[in-house]
């Protein structure tokens, strides 16, 4: 569905009162209406590692096996939607950090491509890629 609105509104940073973690420094209050639903979105978490700012969304993580699995906490039915929100609320997140929590920010604005992934290209009547 392309016309819903989505206003998304960052609250607050907590930042992280434990070192479990080297990276994580802590987690924002995230306020978010869609079509006039009001949602109050916690625990969207924010890492710095070397020159870049990382926002994720809250997801469960477990092991299984020796991996580790994660799935999303929150997410629209709508892939759209649920895209247009991720991007949306990283730019959103970053912008409130940058503003309020200079300190905590790296430098640096774009991904260094070391952290970039990865896609394979397929060919377009190819179901996989042809190994040379």
């Amino acid at each position: 569905m392309a016309g819903e609105t989505l206003q998304i509104e960052v609250v607050e940073f907590y930042p992280r009162t434990v070192t479990y973690d080297k990276f994580f420094i802590g987690t924002l209050h995230v306020y978010i209406v869609v079509n006039g639903v009001q949602i109050d979105l916690r625990g969207v978490k924010v890492s710095k590692m070397k020159n870049y700012l990382f926002i994720q969304r809250p997801d469960y993580g477990y092991l299984d096996k020796e991996d580790r699995i994660r799935f999303p906490v929150f997410m629209f039915t709508d892939m759209e939607l649920s895209k247009r929100f991720t991007e949306e609320m990283i730019i959103k997140c970053r912008e409130f950090m940058r503003k309020n929590y200079p300190d905590y920010v790296p430098k640096e604005k774009t991904c260094p491509d070391k952290f970039r992934k990865k896609r394979k290209k397929f060919r377009k009547n190819d179901e996989s890629p042809k190994k040379s």
